[in-house]
């Protein structure tokens, strides 16, 4: 049952086996776990596969879909990327936010990618009004990055 409902295999059947500590049935329970999971994905998804699409967790399907076999990724992004310095002035925060993207890559003093931020998280940290502390901040830490935001 647990097998088949949350798709456990090797180790549901290590864990009966040190329950029961009797190796003689570790064939049959092998095979009988197989089946309930093979059982188990052909008619229903995994108790995981159905909370993560409950909480809206964004994750890819494992196959790609027919409709996007023929687009080439040039059609679809953007060819001037804007990334934002880990430390930008509010200049540049309102550029990003008028600029309208999903998401800015985040760069560091040494114009290496650090991370990605959200645009909901960039309004959400303007609207919070979280800034640093200028006078703990150099006046080089202010400069824009290589392709980073311009002003």
């Amino acid at each position: 049952m647990l097998s088949a409902y949350c798709r456990l295999t090797y180790s549901l059947v290590v864990i009966m086996l040190e329950t029961t500590s009797s190796i003689n049935i570790f064939a049959p329970m092998m095979i009988a776990v197989m089946v309930s999971r093979f059982v188990g994905n052909f008619f229903t998804p995994s108790l995981y596969a159905v909370a993560i699409q409950s909480k809206g967790i964004p994750i890819l399907p494992q196959k790609t879909p027919k409709k996007s076999y023929d687009i080439e990724v040039q059609e679809i992004m953007n060819k001037k990327v804007m990334s934002l310095p880990s430390l930008c002035t509010i200049e540049q925060l309102k550029f990003a936010i008028i600029n309208r993207h999903s998401a800015f890559p985040v760069t560091n003093t040494a114009n290496r990618l650090v991370g990605l931020i959200p645009l909901s998280m960039l309004i959400n940290l303007g609207k919070a009004r979280v800034f640093y502390d200028k006078s703990k901040i150099t006046s080089q830490e202010f400069q824009p990055i290589g392709e980073g935001v311009q002003p």
